[in-house]
């Protein structure tokens, strides 16, 4: 009953976004948030929203996406920033957290501005209820998928904030996914040499296989399901990188053959190509 009543509200407010801004054809689309609400996190944990827009001007537009709190700005966000993307249609991403005191973040708005800012597009919000707090525990982790997204040629690298669980749809090209400890990852057609950036060491997880499809579970809770192919994918931990692929009919982990056994991992990692920088 929640995740329908989020997917009317968003399509009811997707329309109005649609046709409230200068022209008719002005419009952010496809709003999916990550983790759904309502829900309870950390201060400093992102909530990740993925969007279309469309922009019928004749100039580059920026696209803000911002929390509210009562009417105003939520105090103590921070939040990504926005690019100048051109006229047409396009598919983006954006992120909000909350640093410090306890709050609960009840709407979202979108804006889309002209080039310098002097002009409002679009503007539009959408009722969501996040409640930040000093710590969350997650002892209780979902055990089944909460949200479905699907890539694009064009999308952006996607988070997954802890204390989700998401099955990704991959395009066709280089997907970027990137997993926050106590997160929880399916991945489904990822066919390409993607890259998926694991908050942990390598160290933390055991892997096993069923058929192709490679399975690792770290010691917080933190789940990825990714099927190896012949295309090599890159796994990057916070101690180093490995390679993923399927040679001479082998399930390959850098050097570890992965078998339907649960082992620690016990390949050596690339330690120059760590997921530091990404968390």
């Amino acid at each position: 009953m929640r995740k329908f009543k989020l997917l009317l509200v968003v399509f009811m407010l997707t329309f109005f976004g649609v046709f409230n801004g200068i022209g008719n054809s002005n419009s952010i689309t496809n709003i999916q948030l990550s983790p759904s609400t309502p829900s309870t996190l950390a201060f400093g944990e992102r909530v990740e929203i993925t969007f279309d827009y469309t922009n019928d001007t004749t100039e580059e537009v920026l696209i803000f996406v911002r929390p509210f709190t009562n009417g105003s700005k939520t105090p103590n966000y921070a939040a990504s920033g926005s690019y100048h993307y051109p006229v047409g249609s396009g598919s983006l991403s954006a992120y909000f957290k909350i640093t410090s005191g306890e709050t609960t973040v009840d709407q979202i708005r979108f804006q889309m501005l002209n080039d310098d800012q002097s002009q409002v597009i679009l503007e539009f919000f959408i009722p969501v209820e996040y409640h930040f707090q000093e710590s969350v525990g997650y002892g209780d982790l979902p055990e089944s998928v909460q949200s479905y997204f699907v890539l694009t040629k064009d999308s952006v690298p996607f988070y997954l904030p802890a204390g989700s669980y998401v099955q990704v749809y991959g395009s066709d090209g280089v997907n970027t996914i990137n997993v926050e400890e106590y997160a929880r990852l399916q991945c489904q057609n990822f066919i390409g040499e993607n890259e998926i950036n694991i908050e942990e060491a390598s160290s933390e997880f055991t892997v096993y296989r069923s058929g192709a499809t490679v399975y690792l579970n770290s010691t917080s809770g933190t789940r990825v399901e990714i099927a190896a192919t012949e295309t090599p994918q890159t796994l990057r931990f916070a101690d180093g990188s490995l390679v993923l692929e399927i040679v001479a009919g082998d399930v390959m982990l850098g050097s570890q053959v992965v078998d339907e056994t649960g082992k620690e991992i016990e390949s050596a990692v690339d330690n120059s190509d760590t997921s530091e920088s990404v968390f």
